[in-house]
Parts: structure tokens; C-alpha cells; sequence
């Protein structure tokens, strides 16, 4: 390609980001507009909620009471901030016997990566492969030295 066909090119691309700057401003006044909110709003301030100190500690213990089941439907296409409130919620049910030692509770995943739309969303691979050897590592741990689980 020679230099004016790449200047061209720039043109068009500056000109998309343009659009898609706009875009993104109006949209967001939009949502402040009418109070409303969407999905990666929702995602950043439960994350928000579950860290901060001594909120997030009652609500993680309040939640923990009453979660038995947590199930992540095309976990390939979860991603870092997903898997945080995941890992937040979850971790709990390896730590040991706690206050209802008698219920069975579980942390079932589906994914194929044949099906992955790595990428949607702030997916890879490696963050579904980190989430495996989390919970994974943490099922073995709590499993003990005889094999029995929890």
C-alpha cells in the first residue's frame, strides 16, 4: 500500500472512533438520564459491593447462608470481574464444615471451548483455565489427606 492509501485509511479509522466515542458519551448520558443501568454496570458495582471493607465481608456471610448451588452456564465465556464475584461467592463452600454442615453444596461449571467466543466480552482461555485450577486446587484441599470430602 502506498502512503496515501494508508492516510486514507487513518482518516477513515479516526473518524470510526469518533463516532464511537459519541456514541458511548450519549449512551451514557442516557442511562444516567433515566437511572438506569446495564449488564457491565451491575458486574463492576456487586465487585464494588463484595470488596468493600466491612459491607462486602456481611454480605458475602449473609449470601453464604442461604447459597447451596452456584451454576456458571458457558464458563468459557466468563470473564476476569465474572469469575471475582464467582470466586467470592464460592470460596466459601471449601473452607470447611460451617454453621449448616449438613447441606451438599455445590459449584457446577459448563463450557466447552469449541464454543468460546474468546474475546466477547473480555473472554480468553486463560482466565477459564485459571478458574479450573482455582476451584479445582480448592476442591482437592478440602477433600484432606483420606480422600473424603467435606
Amino acid at each position: 500500500l502506498d502512503l496515501r492509501v494508508r492516510a486514507v485509511y487513518a482518516d477513515l479509522l479516526a473518524d470510526a472512533l469518533d463516532v464511537g466515542r459519541d456514541y458511548a458519551a450519549a449512551y451514557a448520558r442516557a442511562k444516567r438520564r433515566i437511572g438506569g443501568v446495564d449488564f457491565d454496570d451491575l458486574i463492576r458495582a456487586t465487585i464494588d459491593l463484595l470488596g468493600q471493607p466491612g459491607m462486602g465481608e456481611w454480605v458475602r456471610y449473609k449470601l453464604d447462608q442461604v447459597t447451596e448451588h452456584i451454576l456458571i452456564d458457558e464458563a468459557q465465556d466468563t470473564n476476569p470481574e465474572q469469575w471475582s464475584i464467582i470466586r467470592a461467592l464460592a470460596d466459601e463452600f471449601f473452607a470447611g464444615l460451617g454453621a449448616h454442615d449438613e447441606r451438599l453444596r455445590t459449584l457446577f461449571t459448563v463450557g466447552d471451548y469449541k464454543q468460546a467466543i474468546f474475546g466477547f466480552q473480555g473472554t480468553h482461555p486463560i482466565y477459564f483455565q485459571a478458574a479450573e485450577r482455582h476451584f479445582g486446587g480448592l476442591a482437592e484441599d478440602a477433600q484432606g489427606p483420606d480422600g473424603e470430602g467435606l
